[in-house]
């Protein structure tokens, strides 16, 4: 037995049969007689103090453990140990914001080696300040505009306020496999242009559309299939702009072109605003290979309108060579581009001598009067050269008044000319048509007004007007 003091005492406990149950009583019972033995606390070595009661916490001590547990957790935050937020799942779309458009460098620019004399400079109206529309081009391997399968859409946030549905839009198809879908709702009006894919999937395509972070989103369950983005709206607009823009009666808004004389092609120099894509993007426009200039990425090319084509993006413009020459000599011109800040000097190779080459009296062709009351009347010569001039009031206390004018040595009708002045580019539509051209307007809200050329001289007829910020204006011909 194990050490310390163990009490012995005797107790008697009554037994029986359990199966004698009959007439028992407890004094008829046999008794046995066992031994209990008291424990004794010390056997097993010294015991512990008891433990005092627990004391509940006063108010202040729980206002400390308050103030303790906030700072730990704002600890853990500002560690970054508490920022996985397993409730919130990654987002189910793809944004696609509409890209940096910031022309640096200005538009005027010219030919330091040039092939042959300057013959036109035109300066369309100036877009730079336009915001570029959001949205994305989407190809399959080895597509261009008129060739393979693409899809593409666009926002023009300046048209919110609609409350169309993509789903009950009208959707517009051309025999070649073109088809477009337009709604406007409250965000703008959205467009998708698409070629080459069955109506089912643009709808589908056009249902994945919607805004999130103030960016137009794709759903990513949209089954795109070998479909790739490959590039922005805006660059693909900019590439278009120039690509084809540049064989149209009127130049598109934002383009600036100079044309050197030359047998087949012309040598033009032309630029626009655009984004760091653009140039990229011209692959799709006008099938071309990656090539360096001026240490840039840029294409080679080949247009039917234009010759062979070199086009990069240089200080937030995308600027084109083309003309005639071989890739290396349209790599020397472009190598030998200098800019210039004169709109003046950049035209010196137009006017002064190519002025004084036309040999007929100037015609008047019209006149019209700006909203803070300046007038203006523009008059052209015909003759081996086609010369249009300008005269602008002066402003009030500041003669004499202002002229400006433009010549083009190839102008072949029908033609559009762009005279710059204090109060915008003033527009000269002409053509030689028997029956007469037609201009065709449109403002910002689509409005569209349709004017006849007025005969002017010989088979000329002529039109010229003052258009507004925004406007927008085609050269119908007329039969001939």
């Amino acid at each position: 037995m194990l050490g310390g003091s163990v009490s012995n005492r005797k107790v008697r406990v009554l037994t029986a049969d359990p199966r004698d149950t009959a007439g028992m009583t407890a004094r008829s019972l046999p008794a046995e007689v066992i031994e209990v033995v008291d424990a004794d606390p010390s056997a097993f070595g010294p015991m512990r103090a008891p433990r005092p009661p627990h004391q509940p916490w006063t108010t202040h001590q729980r206002h400390i453990a308050a103030l303790i547990a906030v700072a730990v957790v704002a600890a853990m935050i500002g560690a970054g140990v508490l920022i996985a937020h397993p409730w919130r799942h990654p987002p189910t779309w793809t944004r696609y914001p509409a890209p940096a458009v910031d022309p640096s460098g200005t538009d005027l620019l010219v030919l330091g080696q040039a092939p042959a004399p300057l013959v036109s400079a035109i300066r369309a109206l100036d877009a730079s300040g336009a915001a570029a529309d959001p949205g994305e081009l989407f190809a399959s391997p080895g597509a261009h505009t008129n060739v393979g399968r693409w899809i593409l859409f666009r926002v023009d946030r300046s048209q919110a306020g609609g409350s169309d549905l993509a789903s009950s839009a009208v959707l517009d198809t051309a025999p070649n496999g073109a088809s477009r879908l337009e709604w406007a709702d409250e965000l703008g009006r959205w467009t998708v242009t698409s070629f080459g894919l069955e109506e089912a999937r643009v709808r589908a395509f056009a249902a994945a559309l919607s805004w999130h972070d103030d960016a137009p989103t794709l759903d990513r369950s949209f089954p795109l299939g070998d479909l790739t983005p490959i590039g922005s709206v805006a660059g693909f607009d900019a590439a278009s702009r120039l690509a084809s823009g540049l064989g149209q009666a009127a130049l598109p808004n934002g383009v600036t072109v100079a044309y050197y004389r030359s047998v087949r092609y012309p040598t033009a120099i032309a630029s626009t605003p655009a984004p760091d894509d653009a140039a990229g993007l011209m692959t799709f426009v006008l099938p071309g290979t990656p090539t360096d200039v001026r240490g840039h990425p840029g294409v080679l090319a080949n247009s039917v309108t234009l010759g062979r084509v070199l086009t990069w993006v240089e200080d937030g413009r995308l600027v084109l060579v083309a003309g005639p020459q071989d890739p290396d000599s349209l790599h020397r011109l472009a190598t030998s581009i200098e800019p210039t800040t004169d709109a003046t000097a950049w035209r010196a190779g137009v006017n002064g001598a190519s002025i004084t080459s036309s040999t007929t009296t100037a015609v008047p062709i019209g006149f019209g009067t700006t909203p803070d009351g300046r007038n203006w009347t523009v008059s052209g010569r015909f003759g081996t050269v086609t010369v249009v001039c300008a005269t602008v009031d002066a402003e009030p206390g500041a003669p004499p008044p202002e002229s400006a004018c433009v010549a083009d040595q190839h102008a072949t009708l029908p033609h559009m000319m762009f005279i710059e002045t204090s109060v915008g580019t003033i527009v000269v539509a002409l053509s030689n048509a028997p029956t007469g051209a037609i201009l065709k307007l449109h403002d910002v809200e689509d409005h569209l007004t349709f004017l006849p050329l007025r005969p002017l001289v010989w088979n000329i007829s002529a039109y010229t007007f003052l258009p507004n910020k925004g406007d927008g204006y085609s050269l119908i011909e007329g039969s001939g």
